[in-house]
């Protein structure tokens, strides 16, 4: 069972790692940018992008899980995090902008 989840996780690494990682570079780019500001202003949107910057760095996690720390119980919410990576890319590709 173990060797069948962990098959599942990194079929799923192949598929979406690099995309997320295109997104978390960007994100963490914008980040940097506001907070090199002398005076960085408080903002929400700002705020919003750390909050989901966190969120993809324990996806990344869970993909990047090694073998030896993959429970049987994970089989369970595979399904759960592989929705969430395809809502996540999908909403990704609908804000980037088409060519001019």
């Amino acid at each position: 069972m173990q060797e069948e989840v962990y098959q599942t996780i990194k079929s799923m690494k192949e598929k979406y790692l690099p995309d997320l990682n295109d997104m978390h570079r960007k994100i963490s780019e914008v980040c940097q940018q506001h907070d090199s500001l002398p005076h960085p202003p408080k903002s929400e949107q700002i705020e919003r992008l750390r909050i989901f910057k966190n969120m993809l760095d324990k996806m990344m996690g869970f993909l990047n899980l090694p073998k030896s720390s993959v429970i049987p119980s994970l089989k369970d919410k595979l399904a759960s995090y592989e929705e969430q990576f395809l809502n996540i890319l999908t909403l990704n590709r609908a804000w980037k902008p088409g060519p001019p």
